[in-house]
């Protein structure tokens, strides 16, 4: 599966220049792809360099963020949530009521 995406996202390589926003999701989709084969850095890898071509990608921030807690490194993880926040207010909307929410019932709060 990934050398078939890596080979994928080699061709898409050359289309960077006219259409960023392709290779960004290619570079997303491959991130993506190694997360779930557990290559946590190669993942962290892609998602960077999605964000390099749109630095704004909502989805690309956030698995960037799930990356980077699974990596145990929480205040990056933090910021890049923070970012994504001010990118996408509907992402705060679910995090509160997917994430924080059901968190703060199940410790009394």
């Amino acid at each position: 599966k990934l050398d078939t995406a890596e080979m994928y996202l080699k061709k898409a390589q050359n289309l960077t220049a006219s259409y960023p926003q392709f290779y960004a999701e290619a570079c997303n989709n491959l991130g993506w792809l190694s997360l779930t084969l557990g290559k946590l850095d190669q993942a962290l890898d892609a998602f960077d360099e999605s964000l390099r071509m749109l630095p704004d990608s909502v989805p690309a921030l956030l698995n960037r963020s799930v990356i980077l807690s699974a990596l145990k490194r929480y205040e990056e993880a933090a910021s890049v949530t923070r970012r994504l926040f001010v990118l996408s207010p509907l992402e705060r909307l679910l995090f509160q009521r997917e994430v924080y929410q059901p968190a703060a019932k199940s410790h009394g709060n």
